[in-house]
């Protein structure tokens, strides 16, 4: 599997095509307690670059392992991105958090479904093409110095992604599952940012690359 111009091509018309949905999901039931607190959650919004790439010759995608230097969200996996600035349009914010981030420069595609995060930021995620979009394994290791926001720069193969044995569910709290990849020695991929990786590879990628039956998960882990 590889990205090429043809299948990128292919990817804007497919994600564009797509019914638009918005998962907003509310805030916990104690940060609704304080109105003021609550309104200023929910009228933020932030954008993820989905990173997407050739890596040694394969499709993959670029995510990033945030430092505990971070505000939010610290030691977890996430794509590039961040809060959107004002005058800012999405694929504007992940330019520019993608280069701050990593040094890499992007090309926008297409936008995936808007998701709410747990701390109420409405998230956009934006899919973009890394330019140039051929990468090499040093080239990802590279990206890791540019940012103290980020401990780690790394890529996951698409191949990868659809694969059953990289795959789980994920309970979290006991009150819900979400996706779970792990892959190597890479860190685990879940949460919101897991949520994310799997909706994008049902509605867009698998199809774009022939996968007419989309794998299931391995198992279900639990998560406190």
């Amino acid at each position: 599997m590889r990205f090429s111009p043809e299948l990128l091509q292919q990817l804007k018309g497919a994600a564009r095509a797509l019914p638009r949905r918005s998962y907003d999901k509310h805030l916990p039931r104690r940060l609704q307690r304080d109105p003021e607190e609550y309104a200023r959650r929910m009228n933020r919004e932030a954008a993820t670059c989905v990173a997407l790439c050739n890596v040694d010759g394969e499709a993959a995608m670029l995510l990033t392992l945030r430092s505990q230097a971070v505000s939010t969200h610290a030691g977890q996996v996430s794509f590039p991105g961040g809060h959107i600035d004002q005058g800012e349009t999405p694929e504007e914010a992940c330019i520019r958090e993608l280069h701050e981030e990593t040094g890499l420069r992007s090309q926008p595609l297409a936008r995936w479904h808007n998701v709410r995060a747990v701390t109420g930021t409405m998230v956009t995620p934006v899919l973009c093409y890394i330019d140039p979009g051929e990468l090499s394994s040093d080239d990802v290791k590279t990206a890791t110095d540019v940012s103290v926001e980020v401990d780690k720069c790394f890529s996951v193969r698409v191949s990868d992604l659809l694969d059953e044995r990289h795959r789980s569910l994920e309970e979290l709290s006991g009150r819900w599952s979400m996706p779970r990849f792990e892959i190597g020695d890479n860190p685990p991929i879940w949460g919101l940012t897991g949520f994310m990786v799997d909706g994008i590879m049902r509605d867009l990628l698998a199809p774009l690359f022939g996968v007419t039956t989309y794998p299931s998960f391995a198992g279900t882990k639990q998560h406190n």
